[in-house]
């Protein structure tokens, strides 16, 4: 990933990876300069190991483009679950069966015996992955996180040694972000992209089998301890989940169709407020929410305050569950007494299967945590407000007002730094593929 232009590369400083960080790492100490990241490529690592991975066989699928490659690939199971998805009677993989406060020490041991160069790992915030970084700075070996795409559902994230807040985004300003992206539409042609079809059922049906592979052998890895419960009831509401998705699209039906065929988009009175997991790490280490309800209770009340001073029957708060977390938790009863409380019933809705291509339109603004959900809705002209921190709240990108201004007045997306913005964070980021689809392969 050579740069294009000495331009660019003069400019790269304040985003660049550290050139004193890997061993290997070659063309990764310039910025990428290619429409979007390729695995294809990542430097000739000779040992990589890979920690947990997504729910699901990618990690496999991962391995076997390593070892393709001529990596010889390491991996290190830490329940059933993995076992289940990436079988430890695979070469070069082990089974750890120990306590958390042990697992620093055996990695770095394992590191320098293996002679690892390169570590792979989903969630940069698991208990199970926090001692990889520092111990990857201090032995100079390249750590690529993994996650969810930024822009779904035809790319995944990989980012050197963090995503999200932990981003190396994150403190680069928005006008070198904007400036570079835009020299890249300016330079390149889109990309055929293949497109993948985000199905929640996949995940779903691998996070059944993964929880069930762990709640059926409950004294294996006895002293695992999981960032997510692992038990029977979790499976259940797994279950759960997977029945939800058919429940709600019948039980939303009739209030989606009341609020996108009574009033054209135009006009624009609605504010969608997207939840999100309620144990993920963006919520529990990357915002000052103790939790989804109170995050919903700030909000609530807060739009309660502008209605209190801005009477306008029209407007309404959309409040959105996150698909991942039907069957887990439910916030109706919450949302309804809080809103009948303050005498705003009438004005908030708490929808499940909602289609954001269609109510994005009918949108004023969009209030998220940190949910890169506010990607899309800025990628179709929507203010975006966020309450926690990401990588992409930035000034000229997002909402820089306060929360009762910001119902007052969002103001308007620049379409043209927006694009440029995510054109770069496409190019830096994201991988064109999907971790739960069946069909895609890495290349």
């Amino acid at each position: 990933m050579h740069s294009q232009s000495n331009d660019l590369i003069k400019k790269s400083a304040e985003i660049a990876l550290p050139s004193n960080s890997g061993l290997n790492r070659g063309a990764f100490t310039e910025l990428n300069t290619k429409f979007s990241l390729e695995l294809s490529n990542l430097p000739a690592y000779q040992n990589v190991l890979l920690l947990q991975g997504p729910v699901g066989p990618f990690f496999s699928k991962l391995a076997r483009f390593l070892k393709q490659r001529g990596s010889k690939t390491h991996k290190i199971n830490f329940n059933p679950g993995d076992e289940f998805f990436y079988d430890s009677k695979e070469p070069n993989t082990y089974l750890y069966d120990f306590t958390l406060g042990y697992w620093p020490q055996y990695l770095e041991r394992y590191i320098v015996q293996h002679q690892i160069e390169a570590i792979f790992l989903f969630g940069d915030c698991r208990p199970i992955h926090l001692p990889a970084q520092e111990i990857c700075k201090q032995y100079g070996i390249d750590l690529w996180v993994l996650e969810e795409g930024y822009l779904r559902p035809d790319y995944f994230t990989m980012e050197y040694f963090g995503v999200n807040a932990n981003s190396r985004l994150f403190n680069a300003t928005p006008e070198c972000l904007i400036d570079h992206g835009s020299e890249m539409i300016a330079k390149q042609a889109h990309a055929n992209i293949t497109h993948y079809n985000w199905s929640h059922l996949h995940i779903t049906r691998h996070a059944i089998m993964y929880w069930l592979a762990n709640v059926l052998q409950p004294f294996k890895c006895a002293n695992y301890d999981h960032h997510r419960e692992l038990n029977f009831v979790i499976a259940y509401r797994w279950i759960k989940n997977f029945c939800a998705h058919w429940t709600y699209r019948i039980k939303d039906r009739s209030a989606i169709k009341k609020l996108l065929h009574h009033r054209p988009p135009e006009e624009k009175n609605y504010f969608l407020f997207p939840l999100q997991v309620h144990d993920d790490a963006q919520m529990l280490h990357h915002s000052d929410f103790n939790s989804v309800e109170d995050a919903i209770e700030m909000v609530v009340t807060s739009f309660y305050k502008h209605l209190s001073m801005h009477k306008n029957a029209a407007t309404k708060l959309i409040i959105k569950h996150h698909p991942m977390d039907r069957g887990h938790k439910n916030y109706l009863d919450f949302i309804k007494n809080l809103s009948k409380t303050l005498g705003i019933k009438d004005h908030v809705y708490y929808l499940h299967e909602l289609n954001l291509d269609l109510i994005l339109p009918y949108c004023k603004g969009c209030i998220t945590v940190n949910s890169t959900l506010g990607l899309k809705a800025l990628s179709m002209g929507v203010p975006v407000k966020n309450l926690g921190r990401s990588f992409y709240n930035k000034n000229h990108i997002t909402s820089q007002k306060t929360l009762q201004q910001f119902w007052k007045n969002p103001g308007f997306v620049s379409l043209k730094s927006t694009q440029a913005f995510q054109r770069f964070v496409i190019s830096q980021t994201q991988v064109n593929g999907c971790l739960y689809s069946p069909e895609y392969q890495p290349k």
